[in-house]
């Protein structure tokens, strides 16, 4: 799963099929833009400091959404700050986070029930995607090995409101000193996980 289905994934209530009370669509919004641009930055696409980042390259990508994103941030032909970069990515892709509850419906890890034509609902289909999400996780928090991709959803969780939602006081309070100690290490590309840190915070502020 890319970074954005897991994060979605996590972030709906698996029996609602909704964003999990304490989680505003506003938020699952820009957390999804968030680890679109995270990937971009695993994919060494994206590149820059805490500040702001640069589009390294519009080549084709396996996604069409990393595709989009990258476009949009490369029209600006410069660094971009993180804010911005996370808010053009969720004001310009259109249905964002729909388009990513749609590729989970169609691998089969979400039903799609509709009420009233109008309204939908998500409920969890596949336990072992989410659990795996799950276990991921928890072995970042507890001290785990875990690369940069394990760390880069963590530090989305981390970031976002998701992780008031989904983890105790003192879950977060582990993650979070797990992530400062990576940070400072030289275990994992410092300058790509601060940069993705910085997108996670971002998206969580609003």
């Amino acid at each position: 799963m890319t970074l954005a289905e897991q994060y979605v994934l996590y972030a709906l209530d698996p029996m609602r099929g909704r964003p999990a009370a304490g989680v505003s669509g506003a938020a699952l919004r820009l957390g999804t833009a968030a680890a679109i641009l995270a990937e971009l930055v695993l994919h060494h696409r994206l590149r820059g400091d805490c500040s702001g980042g640069v589009v390294v390259d519009a080549l084709p990508d396996y996604n069409p959404l990393l595709v989009e994103a990258s476009a949009l941030l490369h029209k600006a032909g410069g660094p971009v700050p993180v804010a911005d970069a996370v808010h053009r990515v969720a004001r310009g892709i259109p249905g964002l986070e729909r388009r990513v509850i749609d590729s989970l419906v169609a691998r089969d890890l979400l039903h799609h029930y509709r009420q009233a034509f109008v309204l939908h609902r998500y409920p969890l289909r596949s336990r072992q995607a989410l659990d795996e999400v799950v276990a991921k996780l928890d072995e970042v928090i507890d001290g785990g090995p875990a690369g940069l991709h394990e760390l880069a959803f963590a530090s989305l969780v981390d970031g976002t409101p998701v992780a008031s939602v989904r983890l105790n006081a003192e879950q977060r309070q582990r993650l979070r000193a797990r992530l400062d100690a990576d940070e400072g290490g030289d275990r994992v590309d410092r300058e790509s996980f601060r940069l993705i840190r910085a997108i996670a915070r971002t998206a969580g502020a609003g």
